[in-house]
């Protein structure tokens, strides 16, 4: 009897051993990934350090013991020879059951300031969120999130013409698609902008949804690397959608492209107009003078655009033919794109 009693325990113990001694390795393992997120930090700090400027936490603190691992940085500054950068909180958290992913989480307000040009921006948020996916290869994918964001310019460089901006919503989602394709997603609603010299914008709103054709499953460790290997294998970008909201009007364009090692895009869109009548009126808001030229072009434009009908309301539809960044309705220029530096 007291053998069978015996032989009964023995799984009994032998599972508490086991639990026993996995869980003193992952009190290793979080207190080993603890020590390497510390060493982290100080080798960023010793290296900003190293080339003249300062960086580093009014407090800092690593928690999160057992399932993840936590870093809080409250009263982070940047401040080198020619600006400063302050930022209320940092906090980051890495779950350890899932290796190689981070989330950010950033408090409100951030002010930036560089003297010599002039510039003077305090930005605030009502919630700022950032994702990271990284593996053996680099960063696989990446997101950001905003809500409620409001920039002030208040110092006097003409680089930033403009004093207050704010956005209801802003989102960048950056992913591998399907195949050995890249996906790059983003949207902003109701984008206002207040330039510096009184003018009244309209509302804007934007979204974008394109994929880098056979770009690979990652952006590497070296993103600016990574893309200069995919242009010089073709660059090709399938455009999903692009769609621009000014006020009442809006223009979104499809189609495939090109990108050349000079950063020229090259390709076919298909574009459609929503109110393209109101354009000449919302351009005079936005630059006064311009009304009449732009009614010129949108007359000229008209005679080769066909009409068709979309959600967003009776639209007109034509094809831009690009070529080295030259763009052209039909015969007819309409301009040109600046070439992308990498």
């Amino acid at each position: 009897m007291r053998q069978r009693v015996r032989r009964r325990r023995r799984p009994v113990r032998w599972l508490v051993g086991v639990l026993i001694v996995l869980a003193v390795l992952w009190c290793g393992y979080w207190y080993a990934a603890s020590r390497v997120a510390a060493m982290g930090i100080a080798r960023v700090t010793a290296a900003v350090a190293a080339r003249g400027n300062e960086a580093g936490c009014g407090t800092q603190a690593i928690a999160g013991f057992p399932l993840t691992l936590d870093v809080q940085c409250a009263g982070a500054r940047f401040a080198g020879s020619d600006m400063s950068a302050d930022l209320g909180q940092i906090g980051l958290v890495a779950p350890l059951y899932y290796p190689g992913h981070v989330e950010a989480n950033l408090t409100a307000p951030l002010t930036f300031n560089a003297p010599a040009p002039g510039l003077a921006v305090t930005a605030s948020w009502q919630t700022a969120r950032a994702t990271a996916d990284v593996g053996l290869n680099g960063l696989s994918g990446a997101s950001l999130q905003l809500a409620a964001l409001s920039l002030q310019q208040s110092g006097d460089s003409l680089r930033l013409p403009f004093r207050n901006v704010s956005a209801e919503a802003a989102e960048l989602v950056a992913t591998p698609g399907t195949g050995d394709d890249y996906r790059v997603t983003g949207s902003a609603r109701d984008l206002v902008i207040e330039p510096a010299n009184g003018q009244k914008l309209p509302v804007l709103a934007g979204a974008v949804d394109l994929s880098a054709l056979k770009f690979g499953r990652t952006l590497g460790t070296d993103i600016k690397q990574t893309l200069r290997s995919w242009i010089a294998n073709g660059g090709g970008i399938d455009l999903t959608r692009l769609t621009l909201f000014l006020g009442a009007a809006s223009v979104s364009a499809s189609g495939p492209l090109t990108l050349s090692s000079a950063g020229l895009l090259s390709g076919t869109l298909t574009v459609r107009i929503v109110g393209m009548d109101q354009l000449p009126d919302i351009m005079e808001g936005i630059k006064p003078g311009t009304h009449d030229r732009v009614a010129q072009l949108v007359g000229a434009v008209s005679a080769f655009t066909r009409p068709v009908k979309t959600e967003e309301g009776e639209a007109r539809e034509t094809v831009l033919n690009i070529r080295d960044g030259a763009v052209r309705v039909g015969i007819i220029p309409v301009g040109r794109i600046p070439p992308l530096k990498l």
